[in-house]
């Protein structure tokens, strides 16, 4: 590594650390004013972020420059947060089934898919099915085609 480099790098972080001491203190807190608890994980984030893209050249405007990463991280956790909160309601509405009625409606569902010579033999089995646990079949029609015979 060239002596250049490493007075470059040097530089870089030692003008890091100086906007850290500078800037840190006034960004936690006025991230805390507005995401409460996740001030902290949101202003660390942002550091990572500066930290990450290596400025050669100075930073024109600190303040601004931090305060938009910053809100840009939290407005993501914001929009994480309502996507897993649409998840898990979606999920909330599954739940309400039971084991066997969902998988009666998952199955139901899949059958429906089938071709017409696959849906028959189904509904056949079925019938065979209900027959043998003593159920009874209301109509001979639900064991045969429509319009044909068996």
């Amino acid at each position: 590594m060239s002596e250049e480099t490493v007075q470059s790098r040097v530089r870089a972080e030692v003008g890091m650390a100086d906007l850290y001491r500078r800037y840190a203190p006034w960004l936690t807190a006025r991230m805390r004013g507005r995401f409460g608890a996740d001030a902290e994980d949101i202003v660390q984030d942002a550091w990572v972020r500066v930290a990450a893209l290596g400025h050669d050249n100075p930073i024109q405007h600190p303040k601004a420059f931090l305060l938009r990463i910053a809100q840009n991280l939290a407005l993501d956790r914001v929009r994480h947060r309502q996507v897993a909160a649409r998840h898990a309601a979606a999920n909330a509405d599954d739940d309400s089934l039971s084991p066997d009625q969902l998988e009666a409606v998952l199955l139901e569902q899949v059958i429906d898919s089938l071709p017409a010579p696959l849906r028959y033999v189904s509904n056949v089995l079925d019938c065979y099915l209900a027959l043998a646990a003593g159920r009874r079949v209301f109509t001979v029609r639900q064991c045969r085609p429509q319009g044909g015979a068996l």
